[in-house]
């Protein structure tokens, strides 16, 4: 398996994804070996809990110019990063090409890494793309809102994907809308395609009521109602989501309601500057836990992005009421939940403060939202499943 780690740690959507992946091909009693482009500092390989070889790739240093910084504000990605990515990976990958001359199948985690699929493919390697998602789709949402970010994004990202997809032996995708899209879009067989949904792994742990009782009074958050945002806010959809609150729900609420307070969780937070006292930081966590039992409501203010959204199952899990829109549902069942409120961002502020006014009912609700979570998305054989008929083929073909 090729991708940026680190896998291990699961401490994002991708990882989640990637993690799950791996330790499913293992339970189907494959050695597996994961090379992750890292920011590990040194070389090195690990054993895993689950026996999982992992290589750490060095990852190209950011830019720390202030153009170069700019230029990503305008762009929402860093294009010079990108392209010495392309020269640095293959240079990483070629070092250690002995490992994937070992292999009898590579996974590719994303279409960002091509040359993840030339090298293998040059190697007569079988290659197996796990998109997580159409980043053109994403692209799209910009179409009517900056039409310099949608021909960025949309012209790279359609070379990348047109490229990956064509190339590799199978596509695997999060979804039946992207498994449709894929198809249509970029002409191809219904017989390379794989749905494969994302996974969220169900908390184990009871919660410290001490250790909550210990942040509502650090953050002051007695006779407040806390509304929470979960995720990496240095990617584009989470950024765009956050500029979205900080702006303008929050104060919308001071205006409304100054009892609400709102909880912004994940690393990123130093591009971000709120002058509404109604915001929190927390930057990275590591017991997100303990945080969102704290929390009353939890949001998906999602205006653009693309796959399946970790998040709103994570929210689910925790039995959380869910305000979100209809991207952050894209490929989530949430039909049979009765506290997954779906909006528009138009009205989102209005339909979060209407939920508000129910909260005591909307939150008797939610506890329902862990049962659908536990059901459809933790860990099963589905992926195990899908897995199968590409091992079967992928040994046919050798």
């Amino acid at each position: 398996m090729i991708g940026f780690g680190p896998i291990e740690s699961r401490s994002n959507g991708y990882f989640i994804r990637c993690h799950h992946v791996a330790k499913s091909l293992s339970k189907l009693n494959h050695d597996v070996l994961i090379m992750e482009f890292s920011k590990e500092k040194s070389l090195h390989v690990v054993k895993s809990e689950e026996g999982m070889k992992i290589v750490h790739l060095r990852m190209n240093e950011i830019g720390r110019n202030r153009v170069l910084r700019t230029l990503k504000g305008v762009l929402t990605f860093d294009l010079l990063y990108s392209i010495k990515f392309q020269l640095h990976s293959l240079i990483e990958l070629t070092l250690f090409r002995n490992y994937i001359k070992d292999c009898d199948l590579v996974f590719v985690e994303g279409a960002l890494i091509p040359l993840g699929i030339i090298l293998p493919k040059v190697l007569r390697k079988k290659v197996v793309l796990d998109t997580h998602c159409i980043n053109k789709l994403l692209a799209l949402h910009y179409k009517n809102r900056n039409l310099l970010i949608y021909f960025a994004r949309k012209t790279l990202w359609d070379l990348l994907e047109r490229f990956a997809t064509r190339v590799s032996d199978w596509v695997i995708v999060v979804s039946e809308k992207e498994n449709d899209y894929v198809q249509r879009e970029y002409a191809i067989s219904r017989s390379k395609m794989i749905v494969i949904p994302h996974v969220v792994y169900m908390p184990r742990r009871k919660y410290a009521t001490e250790k909550i009782n210990q942040l509502r009074e650090k953050w002051r958050f007695e006779n407040k109602i806390v509304v929470a945002f979960v995720g990496d806010l240095e990617s584009v959809q989470n950024r765009d989501a956050v500029e979205y609150i900080v702006n303008e729900l929050a104060p919308f609420f001071w205006r409304k309601r100054s009892d609400v307070v709102f909880l912004v969780i994940g690393k990123g937070k130093e591009d971000f500057r709120s002058d509404c006292p109604n915001v929190i930081f927390t930057g990275f966590v590591e017991d997100l836990a303990s945080l969102l039992e704290l929390s009353d409501v939890c949001i998906a203010p999602l205006r653009v992005g693309a796959g399946v959204k970790t998040k709103v199952l994570t929210y689910m899990v925790h039995g959380k009421p869910v305000i979100t829109t209809r991207i952050g549902v894209e490929g989530i069942v949430v039909d049979k939940s009765k506290s997954v409120i779906v909006t528009d961002a138009v009205h989102f502020a209005e339909t979060l403060l209407e939920a508000l006014n129910t909260l005591g009912e909307l939150k008797g609700k939610a506890r329902g939202n862990r049962l659908i979570a536990r059901n459809m998305y933790s860990p099963d054989h589905a992926a195990e499943l899908e897995l199968k008929r590409v091992l079967k083929c992928a040994e046919t073909l050798r």
